[in-house]
């Protein structure tokens, strides 16, 4: 079977020049290079509207049977680059450059590497004329670094929902994620009354009661949750308030983030949240707030005996890698795949500690020998 690994570096390092930056949603032009590389191999995709400029692919390889489909997702979107981390690069972060042993630039492993790797394998069974057991999809979405909105309307399509398995290409180091952490956040507003700034005790100062929550917040611990995964844990984090210094301040809003451990859930948190919240109102009259929950990511757990972990251990043994078990600290695409009774597992080629900072970068043999395993559970799932 006809496999370049030149081509597959030169895609992925394409990608990881495209400045795909989110927020503020620039996902277009991978789009657009994803699809005519879709077009040019007349592979079948259609394109799901998120928002304008932004689309999701899902691109599909039939098979001899449509019912439960293997799915392979990758985000098309990287995080933004502050001018503080531009001065630590020491390469642009979007040259895309080839060295001996790495690609450069930021989203190489977060997740650009993963992304091609997967639309590699699906171009080069095409290019063969195979026909696998069961159809394949990739799905590429948009907006996975911020709301995730992309994948929330991919589980609505149709196609997507014949899935049995989801392989989420993130970085892994090629180990095998079988579970994989919670995030919930909320958006928190605390109320107060305007008073001149010039009298002592006047008014109801937002900024100060803000403080008072947040400082028993970060009293608070879930140790009850810890395990050899480490434990659940929440911080305060963007607050303003206030109007000019002559006000007192009536209202300050924060943002309250969790990260959960397994088998502790959003709404778990927040009911400790809640009890934060009535415990300072029965000591203090004054305070007032209100919460807005953003988003809610539960963790999952994928049993280690489904047919698609065992089959990535075992293409692992043929490319002399020896399997090695992990859960993801972050959350990712997988999280809304589950809610649809699709079994994620994570595995992709990159290292999670280097993203999201400068000098980000992707080891291409790993690169390689990912694009071989999918191509491998492509044709014998």
């Amino acid at each position: 079977m006809s496999f370049s690994e030149k081509e597959l570096i030169k895609i992925t390092s394409d990608l990881v020049k495209i400045p795909s930056i989110n927020p503020t949603g620039k996902e277009k032009e991978v789009t657009q290079y994803l699809t005519s590389l879709l077009n040019k191999e007349k592979i079948q995709y259609k394109l799901i509207p998120v928002d304008e400029n932004r689309k999701n692919i899902v691109a599909i390889l039939p098979g001899k049977t449509k019912a439960n489909a293997l799915i392979f997702t990758g985000h098309q979107d990287v995080v933004p680059i502050s001018k503080e981390e531009l001065k630590r690069w020491n390469k642009p972060p979007f040259s895309g450059e080839i060295g001996e042993k790495y690609i450069y630039g930021r989203g190489s492993s977060d997740m650009k590497g993963g992304l091609a790797s997967a639309l590699y394998a699906m171009i080069t069974l095409k290019r063969n004329k195979i026909v696998p057991e069961h159809t394949i999809i990739l799905v590429a979405t948009v907006d996975e670094e911020h709301y995730m909105k992309g994948v929330k309307e991919c589980i609505k399509d149709e196609d997507v929902k014949l899935g049995k398995y989801v392989v989420v290409c993130e970085p892994t180091n090629l180990e095998i994620c079988t579970a994989s952490k919670g995030r919930t956040w909320g958006k928190i507003t605390v109320h107060g009354k305007t008073a001149h700034g010039s009298q002592k005790g006047l008014g109801i100062n937002a900024i100060e009661k803000a403080s008072d929550l947040i400082q028993i917040i970060k009293s608070r611990t879930f140790t009850f949750t810890k395990n050899e995964y480490g434990e659940t844990f929440w911080q305060t984090y963007a607050i303003s308030g206030g109007v000019e210094p002559a006000i007192v301040p009536d209202s300050c809003t924060l943002y309250l983030d969790a990260r959960l451990n397994l088998n502790h859930y959003p709404d778990e948190l927040w009911k400790s949240y809640e009890e934060i919240v009535n415990f300072i109102s029965s000591q203090d009259k004054d305070f007032k707030s209100d919460l807005e929950i953003i988003e809610k990511r539960s963790p999952w757990i994928t049993d280690k005996d489904e047919e698609i972990v065992k089959l990535i251990e075992k293409y692992l043994e043929k490319y002399k890698v020896e399997p090695k078990y992990n859960i993801f600290q972050g959350t990712t695409d997988g999280t809304w795949f589950k809610s649809i009774n699709i079994t994620p597992v994570i595995f992709g080629p990159g290292d999670l500690s280097c993203v999201h900072k400068e000098n980000e970068k992707l080891e291409i043999s790993q690169l390689i020998t990912s694009c071989k395993i999918y191509m491998d559970l492509m044709l014998n799932y």
